[in-house]
């Protein structure tokens, strides 16, 4: 019952899709929140003291995939 080790080739490739991932989640998160606060500093600004909760479920929202 042994168990095979995966091939370095293979790890590496892992490793390299999981950073792609990571950098595009996090180039995305980046883009949202900024056209969040665009318009929450444009158009909404009866809500500006609301944004920090926009901002706190924009974050948990993008970071829940990696729990």
């Amino acid at each position: 019952m042994s168990q095979e080790k995966p091939r370095r080739e293979e790890v590496a490739k892992r490793v390299s899709v999981a950073m792609i991932k990571m950098t595009l989640y996090v180039v995305l998160y980046i883009i949202v929140a900024a056209v969040i606060q665009w318009v929450f500093t444009s158009f909404l600004l009866q809500l500006m003291d609301y944004i920090v909760y926009v901002q706190v479920l924009l974050a948990v929202a993008f970071g829940y995939p990696y729990c």
